[in-house]
């Protein structure tokens, strides 16, 4: 019996390669002779798996992946048309009492009342900075007068 030794290892290795092709010969049956013919043009084996790829991996993707549901937004958007339209009507009860309120025509459009209500406002609130300047004007009098009274 003989030992291996590192050159007969060498050998039996280049003696047992294989070689590989991504072609193969590709048969197809005559229906005349009821035989397989060998077909001119080679079938890419690779070029077949890779085609694959694709398929097989959305197979494992849908297999896996969650269940995705498509969300019906009809019962938001219904929500938010309720309370958009209840906000609306908030708003056209409050243009009501403000008509109430200041006697005001009935021919008055909502904007109408929103308007003379912004200009009721503002003249409200020049006012109240007239009245916030004669008392700090007061004031100041008064400290003024405080000072002039603890020097003496």
């Amino acid at each position: 019996m003989k030992y291996k030794t590192a050159m007969t290892a060498r050998k039996d290795s280049a003696q047992h390669s294989q070689n590989f092709s991504e072609y193969a010969k590709d048969y197809v049956l005559n229906p005349g002779t009821n035989e397989l013919e060998e077909l001119e043009v080679p079938k890419n084996i690779q070029a077949k798996i890779e085609s694959y790829v694709n398929t097989s991996l959305e197979a494992a993707l849908e297999r896996f992946m969650p269940k995705v549901v498509a969300e019906d937004d009809t019962p938001a958007d219904y929500v938010r048309a309720v309370e958009d339209l209840a906000i609306l009507g908030d708003a056209m009860d409050k243009a009501e009492e403000y008509r109430e309120k200041f006697s005001l025509p009935d021919k008055m459009t909502y904007a109408e009342i929103y308007e003379f209500i912004g200009k009721q406002a503002a003249e409200l609130k020049t006012k109240l900075g007239e009245i916030n300047k004669k008392k700090e004007v007061k004031k100041d009098a008064q400290d003024s007068q405080a000072s002039t009274e603890q020097k003496i």
